[in-house]
């Protein structure tokens, strides 16, 4: 008999357990709220539970071992049913960018006399520009990867220009949403939204803007240049789509119904046949976080494009090769002509 009740005890455990971490999560990232879509979206999986646990408890009444293994299973069952979708929809972008900041960056770029920072709050915009000094310079756009910072990467332009590259340029980065000191949460509609801003920003003051981008921003790049007049474009370890990046990690996403939990779809190679510039695209087949394959692909869906494939060691070395910047460089500089 004692061990009838545990088993009988344990669904409702589970239940309750499941119900009350859930609103705990809804609590925590309500309190910001830039996360409160992720608030809303729990409590109703939350609500969602606990009717499902309840049903399954009316539904199996009978008070035997048996009934009670059917109990726990099936709420185990409908719970993973909600939680792990539900999870991987609104957190997936978590595992995409990583939001961070750089005051270190931001002293070095304090001491440079050619940079400022270009900070707009009404547009949402928080970043850095660099001035080469001679009038009507066209401007690159630069969109960075998950793991840097706008203040990162002006830094490293201003290395790249001493070195010799993007000579006759100047340079524009801006912060993607809950980077350095912009507000927010970074996802596929913020970040495309901040980057359509960034544009029409710089389009007020500068005639010519060329856009940039390297990994994850490849993404917000090619959206640019898909629904505006650009003048170049350079994509450095691009993917075709979100489901790309997922399933290089999880290859569980190859199905429409799985990759529908996939928020951040970002689907460049759809947008690819909006994009009027032969883009120069490169890539490494030694790159361990954007497949090779999906660079490929988001080729082939140019009507004309410039294909690199260079022989980087990993994904973090393409800032690091000079062959790769000596490209990007000669690109650019081939388009003002």
């Amino acid at each position: 008999m004692a061990n009838e009740k545990k088993v009988r005890i344990l669904p409702v455990a589970f239940g309750a357990a499941v119900v009350l971490a859930a609103l705990a999560s809804t609590v925590i990232v309500a309190a910001d709220g830039a996360y409160r879509d992720i608030g809303v979206g729990l409590i109703s999986v939350a609500l969602a539970s606990f009717i499902a646990d309840f049903l399954i408890l009316m539904a199996l009444k009978r008070r035997t071992v048996i009934a009670g293994i059917v109990k726990f299973f099936a709420i185990l069952l409908v719970n993973c049913l909600l939680f792990i979708p539900a999870g991987v929809y609104w957190f997936g972008p978590v595992a995409i960018f990583h939001p961070n900041a750089d005051p270190a960056a931001e002293e070095l770029l304090a001491a440079e006399p050619n940079v400022t920072a270009d900070i707009s709050k009404d547009e949402g915009l928080y970043g850095w520009r660099y001035n080469c000094g001679q009038p009507d310079a066209p401007v690159i756009l630069c969109f960075y990867g998950n793991g840097e910072t706008a203040s990162r990467k002006m830094a490293d332009f201003c290395e790249y220009i001493g070195q010799g590259y993007f000579s006759g340029f100047d340079i524009a980065v801006y912060d993607y949403p809950g980077y350095g000191h912009a507000p927010g949460r970074s996802t596929e509609a913020t970040v495309t939204a901040m980057s359509l801003a960034a544009y029409d920003h710089l389009r007020k003051t500068d005639d010519s803007v060329y856009v940039f981008g390297y990994s994850v921003g490849t993404g917000p790049a090619n959206f640019v240049v898909a629904n505006r007049e650009i003048g170049a474009l350079v994509l450095m370890a691009p993917y075709a789509d979100g489901c790309d990046l997922f399933n290089h990690f999880i290859p569980v996403f190859r199905f429409p119904v799985l990759q529908r939990l996939i928020s951040f779809k970002m689907d460049n190679a759809s947008l690819a046949g909006r994009v009027k510039v032969a883009p120069l695209v490169i890539a490494s087949h030694n790159d361990e976080t954007v497949p090779f394959a999906s660079s490929e692909r988001l080729v082939s869906c140019y009507a004309d494009a410039v294909f690199e494939a260079v022989d980087v060691p990993d994904h973090a070395a393409f800032w690091n090769s000079v062959a790769c910047l000596q490209m990007a460089s000669d690109y650019f500089t081939e388009a003002t002509v």
